[in-house]
């Protein structure tokens, strides 16, 4: 369906078959008083899609390829 809204369904089955997959799935709570906070360091994620899950603890930021 992705590649269908971006006008490129025909190049799906070529991209499957080439591509290698991975799900990671991480979840953080929020720290204990005097505990360190947990996280990982900053990277990037270099998958085709993201699914990030909003809540209310702040703390996610997303760095976009134009520095915003």
């Amino acid at each position: 369906m992705i590649f269908e809204s971006y006008g490129v369904g025909k190049y799906s089955d070529c991209h499957m078959e080439s591509t290698s997959y991975l799900l990671r799935a991480n979840a953080y709570r929020v720290p204990h008083e005097k505990e360190p906070n947990l996280g990982i360091i900053p990277h990037t994620d270099t998958s085709f899609v993201s699914v990030l899950k909003q809540d209310s603890v702040q703390g996610l930021q997303v760095q976009l390829k134009d520095g915003t």
